[in-house]
């Protein structure tokens, strides 16, 4: 699973009957992102120039590549707070 951080604008276009206005993500340029993969979390950044999908790396530049299968990528405003907890500390030690 990767989760990237990326500035959340709002917008004057509504989107239902309700009124509710639509948000605009912005997904061109660089930004943090967290790489959740085998039980262990690596921090790094996403990057892209809107001509290509994101390129991931690690903090230390190296690049983030993806195992075979399924990645399940979620955007998220910058400001988020996302907790942890491990299975242990969740369960408190129980399946």
């Amino acid at each position: 699973m990767i989760i990237y951080f990326a500035e959340h604008q709002p917008t004057d276009i509504v989107e239902d009957t309700n009124g509710v206005t639509s948000i605009r993500i912005i997904v061109n340029g660089k930004g943090p992102a967290w790489f959740f993969r085998d039980g262990k979390l690596n921090k790094g950044f996403w990057e892209t120039d809107g001509a290509r999908t994101p390129y991931f790396t690690y903090e230390d530049g190296r690049p983030y590549t993806l195992k075979p299968g399924h990645t399940w990528v979620e955007i998220v405003p910058t400001y988020f707070t996302i907790g942890l907890n491990s299975f242990d500390e969740a369960s408190g030690g129980k399946p």
